[in-house]
């Protein structure tokens, strides 16, 4: 089964965590999009971390990475409209969610968060490895 992991989850695996749950899903199932790299480049930025941000780079070259295509900008515009018109409910989702959500829609994966409440609104199929 492909996994897309979630920023969390990023950041719980370079904290060491979660071996077990990566060893068992098996690397090549396992997938990072631009918006967790870029979420986590954030975070390395803002704490001026340059270790963190060898770490990131790391992880791109470790797992498989997926970018963006217009299929899930065109899924993401859909969905967003339908929030914005009330039809689903926010929940706590912000975009980045929204649009992980549409990645993992499109390829078929099951995004690995922590944040269950940020996907719960957006019909993707998740699991959370911290519980």
């Amino acid at each position: 089964m492909p996994y897309l992991i979630d920023t969390d989850i990023c950041s719980y695996y370079l904290k060491g965590r979660l071996e077990e749950q990566f060893k068992k899903a098996g690397i090549g199932n396992i997938w990072v999009s631009r918006i967790t790299v870029a979420e986590l480049m954030v975070l390395a930025y803002h704490r001026n971390n340059r270790r963190f941000i060898t770490d990131i780079d790391n992880i791109v070259s470790y797992f498989n990475f997926i970018d963006i295509d217009d299929s899930m900008w065109k899924l993401f515009s859909e969905l967003k409209a339908t929030i914005l018109k009330g039809g689903k409910p926010p929940g706590e989702s912000g975009d980045f969610d929204i649009l992980q959500a549409c990645i993992a829609k499109v390829k078929g994966f099951t995004i690995v968060t922590n944040n269950e409440t940020h996907f719960m609104p957006l019909d993707v199929p998740f699991e959370n490895w911290v519980k």
